[in-house]
Parts: structure tokens; sequence; C-alpha cells
């Protein structure tokens, strides 16, 4: 039968067919529900819901048929609670919370039905899911507020958002600041939140068109770079944006996490201690953690334990206790690395990456209790797929310790399952680009390169050793051994080489492939990329005349790290 391949994974053409016909009924369906037919649209959309095929989670290519079922599931939900048959609402809003834990809107709705059942309590959870997932969802953000307003002291120490204590005047400052931002801003974003970009992209695009510069809009356009791996025009957006807003939060907010994920530490360290953040301690200590992340990820480990150890325990998320542990490891503090990693998921028994921290260190060993703890975990329907990715993992490492290596490998195998479920990943893709590089960076190309003599190290005379491969295939003891040279710096798995290529990919124009655009570098060109990489890995290494990249997955790139930078060397 034949395969049809699609931005979303792979789709029979049986499949295909249904699928497209599913989506036909389901806009009829929505048309009778906003037009008030909601028993027709009821049954239509349980109709729909039988037809659509089963989603497997953990087979790829199966998004499309998973997005539909979420949307019926939604919809149907919605009809229940307009139909005042609140128990099955809640039902159904519980089983679609169980097959997807990051739809928004499903959390919200969950939260009006508690409200007209009268749970308050579960409403308020229910409802701060739904905007930590979306946080422009203003109807929940005003329930919210009339929730807080009728407790007693308006304040809910045991509720946490995004590492910031929710209180009345946060839900207040929310409502006020949402209330400035245009409405086409806040529509676009919703698509964003719902996963629909390209519509998000040319919303906020066209609405920038008519208002230049407008912050919101800014900040929403750079976002969609992120999730588009868009990376250096989101970095222009924001790095402007801040110049012309220096007081815009969300602005300076993205730019120091967007500086953070692509490795610019130094930089993101100059926005950290910048005089325009609110002096309230929620901003203060996610500030510090921040600085604190920096400084570790530059080796800077005893300024960064100094600033962690400023934290008061009681305001750190479990994400920050496992920062702060890896921290300790770095440092060569075992026992206190392995202490922080036990407070995270005591913290929050669900967060995974706390129990795959402890089996990362390759000396922990699991306690009866905590393989219990993690085997209850990987069956539950409140853990995330993400966290159980993590216990999977680390119930892999515990059951090898353990030699149960039939159990061990069945841990891995369903992590690695659940990994997969959500990579869009084609092997027809790696394929084409494997083919298109082979073809471009033949000899006579690399014979040309070398007779240009360029002197890309301009800056210093420091030179990469890139050590490339697939992970786990010995990579990191390659490096201990070089680097225990006094001539050779030890780094990490630098993210530079990656970029410049995802900027390269992002220039070529259309029908031309990011290979193709290396052939038509110019000497300035490549020179200047050279400088680029050069300079941006400063802040890793000290006066030493070599230095190491261990990013396993530059052996794509082979090519452009000797056209831009002939003197490194490679280690496969």
């Amino acid at each position: 039968m034949e395969v049809v391949e699609g931005k979303h994974g792979k789709l029979n053409e049986q499949n295909l067919a249904v699928v497209k016909e599913i989506e036909t009924e389901l806009t009829i369906a929505k048309k009778k529900l906003s037009s008030g037919y909601i028993n027709d649209a009821l049954s239509q959309l349980q109709d729909i819901h039988y037809q659509i095929p089963n989603p497997k989670l953990d087979s790829f290519g199966q998004n499309q048929i998973l997005n539909l079922t979420i949307e019926t599931q939604y919809l149907i939900a919605v009809c229940y609670r307009l139909l005042k048959r609140t128990s099955d609402a809640i039902s159904t809003l519980i089983s679609l919370t169980k097959l997807t834990t990051n739809y928004a809107r499903a959390y919200q709705e969950l939260g009006y039905n508690y409200l007209d059942s009268n749970k308050p309590e579960q409403a308020f959870d229910a409802l701060l899911k739904a905007v930590s997932l979306n946080p422009v969802l203003i109807s929940s953000w005003t329930k919210l507020h009339q929730l807080i307003n009728n407790r007693p002291n308006n304040d809910l120490h045991d509720k946490v958002m995004s590492g910031i204590r929710v209180t009345r005047d946060l839900i207040e400052e929310k409502l006020k600041a949402l209330a400035t931002v245009p409405a086409e801003v806040i529509n676009a974003t919703d698509l964003l939140f719902e996963q629909k970009i390209s519509q998000a992209e040319e919303l906020v695009r066209r609405y920038l068109q008519q208002n230049p510069h407008q912050p919101d809009a800014m900040a929403l356009l750079a976002e969609i770079g992120i999730k588009n791996k868009v990376y250096d025009d989101a970095e222009f957006i924001l790095t402007s944006g801040v110049e012309l807003y220096p007081q815009h939060l969300q602005l300076r907010f993205q730019l120091v996490g967007l500086l953070m994920k692509l490795g610019k530490y130094s930089n993101a360290i100059a926005h950290i201690d910048s005089d325009y953040w609110p002096k309230n301690n929620s901003f203060k200590t996610i500030l510090k953690t921040h600085k604190a992340i920096a400084l570790s990820n530059l080796g800077k480990t005893g300024e960064a334990l100094l600033l962690f150890k400023e934290l008061d325990h009681k305001d750190a998320k479990e994400d920050v206790l496992v920062q702060w542990g890896h921290a300790l490891k770095y440092a060569g503090q075992f026992d206190e690395a392995v202490s922080q990693y036990q407070l995270a998921y005591k913290l929050n028994p669900y967060h995974g990456d706390a129990y795959w921290s402890l089996a990362n260190t390759k000396r922990y060993v699991f306690e009866a209790h905590e393989i219990n703890e993690m085997k209850t975990l990987v069956e539950s329907a409140d853990v995330s797929i993400n966290d159980k990715i993590h216990v999977h993992f680390a119930l892999g490492k515990a059951y090898e310790d353990q030699s149960c290596f039939g159990d061990s490998f069945e841990h891995y195998n369903k992590g690695n399952a659940l990994k997969a479920s959500g990579l869009k990943y084609s092997p027809k893709s790696t394929e084409d680009l494997t083919s298109h590089l082979i073809d471009a960076c033949s000899l006579e190309w690399s014979n040309s390169i070398k007779t240009n003599n360029l002197n890309s190290a301009s800056l210093d005379t420091a030179t990469p050793i890139f050590i490339v491969g697939l992970p786990r295939a010995g990579s990191t003891l390659v490096e201990q051994i070089l680097a225990s040279h006094s001539k050779v710096e030890g780094t990490s798995e630098l993210h530079n080489i990656l970029s410049l290529a995802l900027k390269l990919k992002g220039k070529s124009k259309l029908n031309e492939t990011y290979p193709q655009r290396l052939l038509q570098l110019t000497s300035a060109e490549r020179q200047k990329l050279g400088y680029h990489y050069l300079s941006n890995t400063q802040d890793y290494r000290t006066d030493k005349p070599y230095f190491i990249d261990k990013m396993p997955n530059n052996f794509l790139h082979i090519g452009l790290i000797k056209s831009i930078l002939p003197n490194a060397k490679i280690i496969d």
C-alpha cells in the first residue's frame, strides 16, 4: 500500500482517506455546535470518535490521527457541559488528559466543570494547569482571580507556577498585562500554543506589517522562530526588542532563555545582571538560578555553588534542585549531589529527571524502595510522557546494576519507544541530507578549499579538536585522554557548529539544500563563520593551544568544519 510522507509523519493511503473524511465531518459538527444545535453536534462527534483509527503513541507517523482524537474528545466534553452532563464531561476530560498532558484547553474545560460541580480546589488546580500550558487563556485567568478572591487570605502557599508563587497580585498582574496585548497577538499566541505554528506566524507577521516593532508581537515572532529553530533571527528580534523596550520583561526574559539555550552564557549573565528586573523575591530566585546554571556551564562551579546556596529551599523548584545537583557533581561533591537529586524527587515524586540524574552519576545504586517508586511512576496515568522516559532509563540502569539484564533491556526499550513517539524523525530526510553532503563535499571541492589557504583562526591560535560519531561510542573516554594533556582544553558538547548549520540552512533558497549553500560561500564568508565559531566558544576555554568539541552529531557537518576551520582536527 502506498505510504504518504507528511510533516507529521507517515499515513498509509487508507488512513489518509479516513483522516480527510473525518476532518470534513468535524468541521460540520463544529458549525452545529457554534449554532447551538448541541445534541446534533454531540451525536455527530460521537460517531466521529468511533471512526477515528486508534492512535498508537508508541509508533511513528500517527500525529494527525492523535490530533483528531484530541479535538473530538474535547468537543464532546464541551457538549456535555453545555447539556449540564457535568460528570460525563469530567470523565471525558480526565481520559483526554491521560491521552495528552499538554492540551491547555482540556484543563480549562475541566476547570469549568469542576466549578459547575462546586469543587473550587480542583477547579483552581485545573485552571492553573491550563494557564501554565497556554498563558493567554484570559477566561482561565479570570476564573482563577474569582476563585482566589474567595479564599480567606488571598494567598495559596502551596501553589507554584513556573517557579513563581501564585498570589492574587500575580493573577491581577497577568490579567492587567493581557489587557494591554493586542487581540491579534493574543489570537496568534493561542494558535502557537495549539501547535498551529504556521498559522500563528502568518497572523503575527501580518500584524507587524501594520504595527512595526510592537513589543508583544516581536516577542511572539521570536518565540515562533525558536520553535522553528531559526535561532539567529529570534536572537536578532529579541535583542532589537530589548534595545527598543528595555523594561519589557517578556522580551528580556525570552532573550535570557534563548542565550542560555544557545550556550551564550556570558551574554545571558550580562542581561541577568541588568537593573530592569522587578525587585520581588520570586524574580530574584529565578534570575539567581539562571545565573548559577550559566556560571556552572562556564566552568565557574565555585561561583555557581555560592549562588545556589543563597537560594531558599522552600522557593527552589525540583528542576532547580537538579541543576544544583549537577553543579555539585561537576565539583566532585558526589554525596551532596545525590542529596539534591533526592530532594528533587521528594519535592515532586513525578519529576523523572531527578531519578535519571541519579542514574547518570554512574556510581549511584538505587535502593529497593526507589525502584518500587519508579515502577509505580511508569504505570501511572498522572505522569507525563517525558517524565516516564527519564524513569524508564533510570530503571534500565538500576536493573543493569543488579545484573537483571532482561528487565534492564525492557525499560531501555520502553523509554526509547516513548521518546520515538514524540520525534518527527524521517529516515528519508536523513538519507537525502547524507546524499546531498556526499555530492556537495567532493574531493574536488575539498581540494579547492585547501588551496584557498584560509586563516579562519585569526581570532587566536587555539585549534579545535572535534570528536564526532554516534552516542555511546566512546567519545567521552577519548576526550578524557586528550584533555589530560597540558596543552588541550576539555570543554563539552558544544552546539555552535549545529547552530551555524541551521543558520546556513535557513538562508538557503527555495529548492536549494544546506550542502549546496556550502559551495556558494565566499572566502570572506567562510572566514567570518570560522571567526564566529572561535569567538563564541571562548567562554569555554582558557589559553591552551587546543580545545575539544565533542558534540557527536557534528559528524554530519565535517564539510562545514573543514571549510571554515581548515586547521581543525577531527577524530571519528
